[in-house]
């Protein structure tokens, strides 16, 4: 085996290592050793000649006991432990849900070790501005971890949803949406046309069942694409519409995705859009946000409910108390 492809190995299995770091006696494990000339050659190439600014990719602990990856080579070296971090954070964002102590002290402990005890600054200097919050119930923290149990160990589950019994149901994904969490499945069997929304804080009560399921394929079933043309979780028959963006409102349809959008013309008093979108109802909530600036083009039937709505609006908020 040529020396490159030795020392490739060597650090292959270090990257693959816990915290990318191996003891010597791992060291001696998985290289040749019946050539202990050439394997202490291949470890002071690594530990002692320079790769990159006078730097060797291998350095040993001070005990000696140790190799491990000298990330001063790299322009830039995550903080150790940032990969646990980002994990937790995830969490956090379901976690923020409800009340989970386990996470908010691994969370704590783990943004002081990433970020040197700084963790107040950071969060003053990366702000994510959320308003709105949802209310859950007691059961809620009961169905939640039940959902994700059914999640990673495949099982069925059952619960009473808004009043109504739900004897067999299969679970495919937990949802974040507008900051309240949401469980697509299946519901009797494990087909297309069964898919169902369950929102979390509406079911009653859970039981997780002892029944195994094969989890489907992406073929199947993969949120990106079922979601890729919605306006929101709420998927329906996928349409199209055109519309014209005036005013102000022509800069944030220039800066963002929005419904997919696709601008097919543009002048000087308006940009003129062809969207995608399932799910009228929450398509005519999410177009509200720019309503003064929107002219509906097609389809007659989005225009029709688009101005029931501005004319209801408009009337409750001209009744006198």
């Amino acid at each position: 085996m040529a020396k490159t492809d030795r020392h490739f190995e060597i650090l292959l299995e270090v990257l693959a290592s816990p915290k990318q770091e191996i003891t010597l006696e791992e060291f001696k494990k998985f290289t040749n050793p019946e050539q202990e000339k050439m394997r202490q050659r291949d470890l002071k190439d690594l530990t002692e000649k320079p790769l990159y600014a006078d730097e060797p990719i291998l350095k040993k602990t001070d005990d000696g006991k140790k190799l491990y990856l000298n990330k001063k080579i790299f322009r830039y070296s995550p903080p150790e432990h940032l990969e646990s971090f980002f994990l937790l954070e995830a969490c956090r964002k379901v976690g923020h849900l409800f009340e989970i102590e386990a996470f908010k002290n691994e969370i704590k402990e783990l943004q002081n070790d990433t970020f040197n005890g700084k963790n107040d600054q950071m969060r003053r200097k990366f702000y994510y501005l959320s308003k709105i919050t949802s209310k859950h119930g007691p059961n809620f923290s009961e169905t939640l971890s039940s959902c994700i149990c059914s999640l990673i160990e495949n099982k069925e589950i059952s619960f009473k949803y808004s009043g109504y019994e739900y004897d067999k149901i299969f679970p495919l994904s937990l949802i974040q949406y507008r900051d309240a969490l949401y469980l697509m499945a299946a519901k009797d069997r494990l087909d297309k046309d069964r898919l169902r929304t369950f929102k979390l804080d509406r079911i009653e009560s859970i039981k997780l069942n002892t029944s195994e399921f094969t989890y489907p394929r992406a073929d199947f079933w993969d949120p990106e694409k079922y979601f890729e043309n919605s306006s929101g979780l709420i998927r329906g028959e996928d349409k199209e519409a055109i519309i014209r963006v005036y005013g102000n409102s022509r800069i944030h349809f220039k800066e963002k995705t929005i419904f997919n959008n696709e601008m097919i013309e543009s002048s000087e008093e308006y940009d003129e859009y062809k969207l995608s979108y399932s799910g009228q109802d929450e398509f005519l909530g999410q177009l509200f946000v720019y309503a003064q600036d929107i002219k509906i083009i097609n389809s007659d039937d989005l225009r029709t409910a688009f101005l029931k709505k501005a004319r209801e609006a408009l009337i409750k908020n001209s009744e006198d108390e």
